[in-house]
């Protein structure tokens, strides 16, 4: 019985990392990044995305809580628990001249106070109208799209 309760305690353990796991390189107390990196698609546990409302995703700005941002475009879309830095969504939008779908990464990451504080689109052009932090020099997986 105690070996199967230290099993679980050591799975716990190993897993204790994972609480605040993140992609991007190197992201200060204020929640910048020295470097973005999107994770791969084919991770999120919704592959497809989602249609965000586009007045909820345009009111996306610094200084936001989790909570707020939860309620406004909904759980991320990959598996980041809690006390993760980063939040990484897929969107799409549909054009209105020709109804085709474009898709769309978009992550989210916060300070040290769990306050949103920086925003970023891949490919970058899919944030114009919306607000976007100033970019890093390079995006890593920026490639992939």
């Amino acid at each position: 019985m105690k070996s199967i309760l230290y099993v679980i305690l050591a799975a716990l353990l190993l897993s204790l990392p994972a609480c605040s796991s993140k992609l991007s390189k190197n992201i200060s107390d204020q929640g910048v990044p020295e470097e973005v990196v999107f994770p791969d698609k084919a991770d999120a546990w919704n592959e497809e995305g989602t249609f965000p409302v586009l007045g909820n995703v345009k009111s996306l700005g610094p200084g936001m809580s989790r909570q707020a941002i939860y309620q406004l475009i909904g759980p991320p879309h990959f598996s980041e628990r809690l006390g993760a830095r980063e939040w990484d969504y897929i969107f799409n939008f549909r054009d209105a001249e020709d109804y085709s779908v474009r898709q769309c990464q978009y992550k989210i990451i916060f300070d040290d106070e769990r306050l949103a504080q920086s925003f970023y689109w891949l490919p970058r052009d899919c944030g114009e109208g919306f607000f976007q932090s100033e970019k890093p020099a390079d995006y890593a997986n920026s490639d992939k799209q």
